[in-house]
């Protein structure tokens, strides 16, 4: 019989490096591929939102509102964000038939969207990650911040996409758009939709109360939107803020809010993201695209804007941006984007 040869003491410790070599390899690619798969999911999610944005809009003829009404009490009555009329376009019809019957309702009950944390997955993306119940990580292009002052418009439809279906008395609402007034100014392609956002409210169905000392919801649109300014906003330090942020740059205080003056702050209302040196952003016509959070601020805002060159300050009388009434404007009206400015 012939005897088998065993493995010497030297071959046995050459396999063991060659088998630790190998894994040596393998293993950052498997951690990219993991990386590159929730990215890819991410990207999944947001189309999905989109195209139901699309999809209110072709229904409905008109983009659907930021923050619309959800209990009808006279005392408080409270509001849900852009989620909530786009359900049955997110093949949640069940839970806006409960968003529906909150309409009617002075407090919430077993019925109520609010009564239990409705966890929907195109809302959440696997890089971020949350301890909440039902989280949300996506905002809507709101334009410019809201404004309260007497015989002033909210805001215009040249700032952005998504509006209040309100307003307090004496101001003008801002008439709702349509993706036809967005294709024949500045382009369905080259003008953001929604984006990824690490600070936006905790529950999507959590309703928001107005504001009763100003007669407006103001802190609501930097809670699930994102908002430009006319020149890049500054933090605290008076450094510029940008969107290469996470979650450890939002302190919370010992109630469990975000440790900034207002939710409408503008360190809420920019895109933010885990995913390493991008965040992923889709336009007006459907296209999800990687955005590097090094993007300048003047291209970002001028991507809120449907018709960047009659952006308008929302103020009375109302008057486009130009060089001689806001100066901060006149480089950013002055160049129209290109596609290869968001490359």
């Amino acid at each position: 019989m012939k005897r088998h040869q065993a493995f010497t003491l030297t071959e046995l410790l050459i396999v063991v490096v060659l088998i630790a070599l190998m894994l040596g390899l393998l293993l950052p690619a498997v951690s990219v591929n993991n990386g590159g798969g929730r990215r890819a999911e991410c990207i999944n999610n947001l189309k999905n939102c989109s195209l139901a944005v699309i999809y209110y809009e072709s229904a409905h003829q008109k983009y659907p509102p930021s923050y619309t009404r959800y209990r009808d009490a006279p005392a408080s009555p409270s509001y849900l964000g852009w989620v909530a009329n786009l359900l049955p376009y997110l093949e949640r019809k069940d839970l806006h038939e409960l968003f529906e019957h909150g309409k009617a309702l002075s407090a919430p009950d077993a019925k109520s969207l609010d009564f239990q944390p409705y966890k929907i997955d195109h809302l959440i993306c696997p890089s971020a990650g949350s301890k909440d119940p039902a989280p949300i990580h996506y905002a809507v292009n709101c334009g410019r911040q809201d404004v309260v002052a007497p015989n002033a418009a909210v805001d215009w439809q040249e700032n952005g996409i998504f509006f209040t279906d309100f307003a307090p008395a004496g101001q003008t609402i801002v008439t709702p758009i349509r993706a036809g007034y967005v294709a024949k100014h500045d382009g369905l392609s080259m003008t953001l939709l929604m984006a990824e956002n690490l600070q936006t409210q905790q529950t999507w169905n959590e309703p928001q109360p107005l504001n009763s000392s100003s007669g407006i919801a103001a802190p609501l649109e930097g809670l699930t939107g994102l908002l430009w300014f006319p020149t890049q906003p500054t933090d605290r330090h008076n450094q510029p803020i940008g969107f290469e942020r996470s979650w450890s740059d939002f302190p919370k205080t010992a109630t469990g809010d975000y440790d900034f003056p207002a939710p409408t702050a503008p360190h809420y209302a920019l895109p933010s993201s885990e995913h390493p040196e991008i965040f992923n952003a889709a336009f007006c016509d459907g296209s999800v695209r990687c955005i590097s959070k090094a993007i300048d601020y003047r291209v970002y805002a001028l991507t809120m804007t449907p018709h960047g060159q009659e952006a308008k300050e929302p103020s009375a009388p109302p008057s486009p941006l130009t060089k001689d009434q806001v100066p901060n404007y006149s480089h950013w009206m002055a160049t129209p984007l290109e596609a290869t400015d968001l490359q």
